[in-house]
């Protein structure tokens, strides 16, 4: 009879400590404990059939049990996020970032929220890193991906793509929301850069979708956004609204040549 209970006791007890952690875990021991051993102190058992180490080892196998499953949890967390954390700034790698975007992207479809996916890339990145040093490359980078994660809201996603190209994902946020956000942020990074001495600018792309599109559209077409940002002069962001009526795959990776209001398209950050 007490393995029979404490069999039927185990799969529920894994259920909470997976779901509900160490407080959860601690919560099912005791319960089991107090369950196990109630009957007894008020006399409803039968005395003779009470042991004291079949009442301890009971409830302590069903605590055993919540808690490999709340460790088990957490490891496969903790090595999940290492697969998705870029190992130089802290921030999401490539694949976090995607994997979240798809997520954002298959909420933004239920929601027919817009969602602004936004890239930034150092501007002549490899010739600072010749003159200064690969040491003081890292550096940079690091300090770009502390300013990109204290600078976003808690919702948003910051992530580094590889090399001096960064990512921002901004959901539920509208095209002047993403300009004013991407003001700021620029506003900062050249603070910083003044700080530091670092004669580096950023050109950025930040591509606003209505209503989410695939993961890879909308990748691709914020990237080619900041190569257009580069291509008109650098040090300078630009944000545009995605229209997928006269848009496509074929216009993202083709050279941009057609004309853009500027005024409502792009905000130029002076030197």
């Amino acid at each position: 009879l007490p393995l029979l209970a404490v069999g039927l006791c185990i799969p529920p007890a894994g259920y909470i400590g997976w779901f509900y952690g160490r407080t959860g875990s601690y919560s099912v021991g005791l319960l089991a404990a107090v369950a196990w051993w109630f009957p007894y102190f008020w006399g409803m058992g039968n005395p003779a059939a009470f042991q004291t180490v079949n009442a301890a080892i009971g409830p302590l196998m069903i605590l055993l049990f919540a808690l490999h499953n709340c460790q088990f949890r957490a490891t496969l967390e903790d090595a999940h996020l290492f697969n998705d954390t870029d190992s130089l700034t802290g921030l999401l790698n490539s694949q976090g970032f995607e994997r979240l975007l798809s997520a954002e992207v298959n909420r933004g479809m239920r929601t027919r929220t817009p969602l602004a996916v936004v890239f930034i890339d150092v501007d002549d990145f490899k010739a600072f890193n010749d003159t200064r040093g690969h040491i003081q490359g890292d550096e940079l980078l690091k300090k770009m991906g502390q300013i990109l994660g204290s600078c976003v809201r808690n919702y948003d996603v910051a992530a580094r793509m590889g090399g001096d190209e960064f990512t921002l994902l901004f959901p539920g946020t509208s095209a002047e929301g993403t300009r004013t956000a991407l003001n700021r942020l620029l506003g900062q990074l050249r603070k910083t850069a003044q700080e530091y001495d670092w004669n580096v600018t950023w050109s950025v792309g930040a591509m606003v979708f209505p209503e989410p599109e695939d993961t890879a559209t909308m990748i691709r077409a914020a990237d080619e956004l900041m190569y257009r940002a580069k291509a008109q002069g650098k040090d300078q962001f630009l944000v545009h609204e995605w229209n997928s009526e006269t848009e496509s795959a074929a216009d993202i990776n083709r050279p941009a040549k057609r004309k853009m209001d500027l005024q409502d398209s792009h905000v130029a950050i002076m030197v």
